[in-house]
């Protein structure tokens, strides 16, 4: 059972929610792996947790904020005999300026070689639970002013955390380190496939640099990251595309920097991943939709949807 206490979904790519699971029945609850272009923060208020995040496996305390970066295939795993609390705050990295001495979203794009998970005692001495406590605040009653509000809390956040990733780093040796799975099977195998993303990938080619069988392959990888190898080319050339499409290059030029053979199946892949064709990448993106309160103070994404049949006139 999972009790929602506040969610909030902005179409602005903006995504917050608190909420507790629990099980009558002392089941173990694992959510299908899943991968989007926002930053994700969670801070794990009780619970036993044990997150899979592009073949590596990380066990979280209560008290601990975990980061997962945007493009990261992640899942997670859950004891529901102890109540699953949990806040969650996702956003998109294009509210972050590009400030010239460091990057706020260091944290995030070091979390694969440096802490991933910011231990309690980090937590307590900052001002992050404040700061979701208002980023929570204004989520329970929104407004037109609510993502306004979340990114400019989501300044002073990122703030924090880059702070206690400075402690952290200063004090290494007293840092708590995250567990790391043994086998590295499918993180060898998904490192391949990123650093090849602009190749043309196939099942085959990987089992040949991984020196197995194809067979061995399909049941490693969907073993250790709980997806297909197909499912993981895909999701990572797609990701892949959006952001160079967000960048200005053309769909044509996308297609062709990803290893497409044919623009044809590039734009299939592409309209049948995120539900809208390349050439509405851009507009997509640009729209501001006025939120919509419901009784669940939940914003309605299909607005967007509807504004790319109807765009606004400039």
């Amino acid at each position: 059972m999972i009790k929602t206490y506040v969610e909030y979904n902005s179409p602005n790519e903006m995504y917050f929610h608190h909420s507790i699971s629990t099980s009558a029945q002392f089941t173990k609850f694992t959510r299908p792996p899943e991968v989007h272009l926002q930053c994700e923060l969670l801070l794990l208020i009780s619970g036993k947790v044990q997150y899979k995040i592009d073949g590596e496996t990380y066990d979280i305390q209560p008290g601990d904020i975990i980061l997962i970066n945007k493009g990261e295939m992640h899942s997670i795993y859950v004891d529901l005999a102890i109540p699953f609390e949990r806040i969650v705050f996702q956003f998109s990295p294009k509210f972050v300026p590009n400030l010239m001495d460091y990057d706020p979203l260091e944290p995030f794009v070091e979390a694969k070689t440096f802490h991933r998970i910011i231990p309690r005692e980090y937590v307590e001495k900052s001002k992050t639970r404040n700061l979701l406590q208002a980023i929570k605040k204004a989520c329970q009653k929104p407004d037109a002013f609510t993502d306004l509000k979340l990114i400019s809390t989501l300044f002073s956040l990122l703030r924090e955390i880059n702070e206690m990733r400075k402690k952290m780093k200063k004090n290494t040796e007293k840092s708590l380190l995250p567990t790391i799975s043994a086998d590295k099977f499918s993180k060898h195998c998904a490192n391949y496939i990123n650093e090849n993303i602009s190749n043309s990938l196939t099942a085959k080619k990987i089992a040949q640099h991984m020196h197995v069988c194809e067979s061995h392959l399909h049941h490693m990888f969907r073993k250790e990251m709980g997806t297909s190898v197909h499912a993981y080319i895909l999701n990572q050339k797609m990701q892949t595309a959006a952001l160079m499409l967000n960048e200005g290059k053309s769909p044509q030029e996308v297609a062709e920097a990803l290893g497409y053979e044919y623009y044809s199946t590039f734009f299939n892949n592409f309209q049948n991943f995120f539900g809208y064709t390349p050439k509405e990448h851009e507009r997509y993106q640009r729209i501001i939709v006025p939120p919509k309160i419901t009784k669940n103070n939940v914003l309605i994404s299909e607005r967007i949807k509807q504004s790319l049949k109807n765009p606004p006139q400039e």
